[in-house]
């Protein structure tokens, strides 16, 4: 912003959203709503969320699928649009140690005009592994890659390892 003035984003959603176990192994969550931001166009967009997870013995799998809006955090001017693919599998490795591998498709992109335009990758696998009921060790790897065809954004690509404690006092739980 050129000082002394200021940009505004105004946006007004509403969504409904219901979960159904359709199964004793398989629960879906679905909601749906619309969104409106006066402040870029008079017209009106869609949000939605889509998620199933099929349980099994010891592990499980869950897709999803998710639409939402949001500004682009001083980038632009403009609506995000944001829609994710996802895919996680989790599996119990003991009854204080498990694994999950998850990949995700992005899809960020401005609207009225594409001035941000951006597909993005991501796969990884981490675990967990929880020694002492008071602390959880995890370790991770992520694969990224980013492609930008708008005006805004640029191509990235990294690969990340990560290493995390979790302590928890008995007295902090819930």
């Amino acid at each position: 912003d050129r000082p002394g003035t200021m940009e505004n984003i105004e946006s007004h959603s509403l969504e409904l959203g219901l979960t159904h176990r359709l199964s004793p192994s398989m629960v879906t969550n679905l909601s749906g709503g619309t969104v409106y931001p006066p402040s870029i166009n008079d017209s009106y967009d869609w949000i939605a969320f889509a998620e199933l997870t099929k349980s099994f013995q010891v592990s499980s799998i869950t897709a999803g699928y998710s639409r939402t809006t949001s500004n682009t955090s001083g980038l632009t001017d403009q609506l995000n649009i944001n829609e994710t693919y996802s895919l996680q599998w989790n599996y119990t490795l003991t009854s204080s140690s498990n694994i999950s591998l998850f990949g995700n498709y992005i899809k960020n992109r401005t609207e009225p005009v594409a001035t941000v335009d951006i597909t993005s990758y991501n796969a990884g696998v981490s675990g967990n592994w929880r020694p002492y009921a008071w602390m959880t060790l995890g370790l991770g790897y992520i694969y990224f890659q980013q492609q930008a065809g708008g005006s805004v954004g640029t191509d990235i690509e990294r690969e990340q390892v990560f290493v995390n404690i979790s302590i928890t006092p008995a007295e902090w739980r819930l």
